[in-house]
């Protein structure tokens, strides 16, 4: 962040930046806390937040502010409306930023559109791209593009961000930020969401019945995502919670205290019962299930399939 503080204030902005984290680390709350350093006209530190240009980056209203966000996984239209204007001169100040979300998700097309301009761009623009990973970028891409990379912060400071943002109760951001490993972003979603507590509730169920071994407890439990959509995605979502809490239960024997799963209580005490070569076989399991996902399958039965290979295992 000092790198980047010096580069607005020095006058030393590079043409792009790719802001790159994993969703909820506020990649597109930071790239327009950026956006607005490098519009900012005051005197001082930037963004001042008090001149002209930050209250209309403030109010995503700055003529020379161009924010694409939206959720067309094609962009090849993104890119064409940048190429309109890109060339032309600022309205108000002495830079234009064009910030464009979920880079990503650009087709090869749209990148090799975007990289024609990344390769002469115009002096007077910086162009912020973010993304979760530059992996999913062509390097020619990726190339052009100064690397800012975004982690969670600390559970503590994630926490203390949840009651100061939304007044949560100690115990509960303490919670959430322990389960999202520091993410304020997931952990701000699963707060405001109650329909995340449901679905917490229904794994808790799967892993309970996990752990007691009934084959009863297990298909009652699995029945409960039989009636969900199949776009909904959370069969899917099920397998990668059970497949991360088997990863805690093999860490817990190895005498790891590294665990990343939403359950870690629930992973050790699987880790008391069951042994590691059991862990190893389900998620075994639970790679093969997901398979499964990809195709046209009869969802009730492959969740009756599913608690019966459980119990064929545990």
């Amino acid at each position: 962040m000092q790198t980047l503080t010096s580069a607005v204030q020095g006058g030393r902005l590079c043409h792009a930046y790719l802001i790159e984290g994993e969703d909820g680390t506020g990649k597109t709350a930071f790239a327009r806390l950026f956006a607005a350093a490098v519009l900012c006209t005051g005197a001082g530190d930037r963004p001042c937040g008090e001149c002209p240009a930050c209250y209309k980056t403030q109010r995503l209203v700055h003529p020379d502010l161009h924010i694409y966000e939206d959720d067309s996984k094609n962009k090849v239209d993104t890119v064409r409306r940048i190429k309109e204007s890109v060339y032309t001169l600022p309205n108000d100040g002495d830079y234009k930023v064009y910030l464009i979300c979920r880079a990503e998700e650009l087709t090869i097309e749209a990148q090799n559109a975007l990289l024609k301009i990344l390769e002469e761009p115009p002096e007077d623009t910086v162009f912020l791209l973010t993304c979760r990973s530059r992996t999913a970028l062509a390097n020619t891409v990726v190339s052009r593009c100064v690397p800012v990379g975004l982690t969670a912060v600390t559970a503590e400071e994630c926490a203390a961000a949840l009651c100061e943002k939304e007044d949560a109760p100690p115990e509960t951001a303490e919670q959430l930020a322990a389960e999202f490993h520091g993410n304020i972003g997931l952990a701000l979603d699963a707060l405001t969401d109650a329909s995340y507590q449901e679905e917490r509730g229904r794994r808790q169920a799967v892993l309970d019945a996990m752990l007691s071994g009934s084959e009863y407890n297990l298909l009652k439990a699995l029945a409960a995502y039989e009636n969900k959509k199949m776009k909904s995605g959370l069969p899917e979502q099920l397998l990668d919670c059970l497949t991360t809490v088997m990863r805690d239960m093999l860490a817990v024997k190895a005498g790891s205290k590294c665990l990343i799963s939403a359950f870690p209580e629930m992973a050790a005490k699987l880790a008391e019962k069951y042994t590691a070569a059991q862990a190893v076989r389900l998620i075994q399991l639970f790679d093969e299930t997901r398979s499964y996902l990809k195709y046209n399958v009869n969802l009730p039965l492959m969740l009756w399939n599913l608690g019966g290979s459980i119990k064929g295992i545990i």
